[in-house]
């Protein structure tokens, strides 16, 4: 039971890391703001979700324009 209870940590603080680097990059991202970076990264995996939802096409890295041969 212990080593189940250990890998249970480990994922959840790894898990809990991600979400909050990746949040911090992507409010950085949208809005160069080390005030609202700290705030995505403490709400870490809501933002995360938030931004994928409310990316426009500059942000999806997909381009509007067409190439034609």
């Amino acid at each position: 039971m212990l080593i189940d209870s250990t890998i249970k940590n480990t994922g959840i603080s790894t898990g809990t890391a991600l979400g909050c680097s990746l949040a911090v990059v992507c409010s950085w991202t949208r809005n160069r703001s080390i005030k609202w970076a700290i705030l995505a990264g403490i709400l870490n995996w809501f933002y995360v979700i938030y931004f994928y939802i409310t990316r426009d096409e500059a942000h999806a890295g997909r381009s509007k324009k067409k190439i034609t041969p």
